[in-house]
């Protein structure tokens, strides 16, 4: 998801709480210790350094797939480094030969590493879809479901930027959120239903939102790194991790 900052005036509200969402999440992730530039201030305290070897889940990636995904690694890792979950990435390269990344880094002893691994090697493929045909019980059931791609998408992968959408996004869901009334969306990760908001049907096509159904922060940082980073063309797994 590239970054563009001009998504529109019709839109304010729901901009405001994206960014409140996306934007304001990192205070969830602090440790505690201070920060500078965005970046952990080295601590006295021994903190334990991975190296961790990534491959693509299957096929070799062009050398343009392969520049796109070390770029998409660097932009989740600093995401993480943002927030404390990392304290410093020493290493991102990938290995043409082989089709492998190595990546070394530090973290704090309080970060699960398998899970900050898992949100670091998915897609990463974020989506708005209309859950309208369904009462508000049936969409709410759907949280944590995987439902791949049975409901029209309202907005793409490529509609949202870092805290907000495009203006054709925003265009679309203003349109969407007039014509109906107060009606479920799913706020979907890699098919995955992570949040059921609802859309207030208004005259003027000022959406508001209620963003529900978040289990656990790491999930919700999960989310938010998506969205601030593009999307992998295609799956990794991990070779080794020393």
């Amino acid at each position: 998801m590239s970054m563009d900052n001009n998504s529109g005036g019709c839109l304010s509200p729901l901009l405001t709480l994206l960014i409140a969402v996306f934007g304001g999440i990192a205070f969830l992730f602090t440790t505690g210790q201070p920060t500078t530039s965005g970046t952990m201030i080295e601590s006295t305290l021994a903190m334990p350094t991975y190296t961790i070897v990534l491959a693509p889940q299957q096929g070799t990636p062009s050398a343009a797939q392969g520049q796109q995904m070390t770029a998409v690694l660097d932009q989740r890792l600093a995401e993480f480094t943002r927030v404390g979950l990392v304290a410093r990435v020493q290493q991102n390269t990938l290995d043409a030969s082989t089709s492998a990344w190595t990546i070394i880094f530090s973290m704090p002893p309080t970060t699960d590493i398998n899970a900050l691994l898992g949100h670091l090697i998915t897609p990463g493929v974020v989506e708005l879809v209309d859950l309208s045909s369904l009462s508000s019980a049936d969409a709410t059931a759907l949280l944590q479901q995987q439902i791949g791609t049975t409901y029209p998408t309202l907005l793409s992968d490529a509609d949202f930027l870092a805290a907000a959408v495009t203006p054709d996004g925003a265009e679309r869901l203003a349109a969407f959120n007039a014509q109906n009334g107060f009606v479920a969306v799913g706020l979907v990760l890699d098919g995955v239903v992570l949040s059921v908001p609802f859309l207030l049907g208004l005259e003027q096509p000022i959406p508001s939102m209620i963003l529900s159904g978040f289990t656990d922060a790491l999930q919700l940082q999960n989310l938010t790194s998506a969205i601030n980073s593009d999307s992998l063309p295609f799956p990794l797994v991990i070779v080794s991790m020393s």
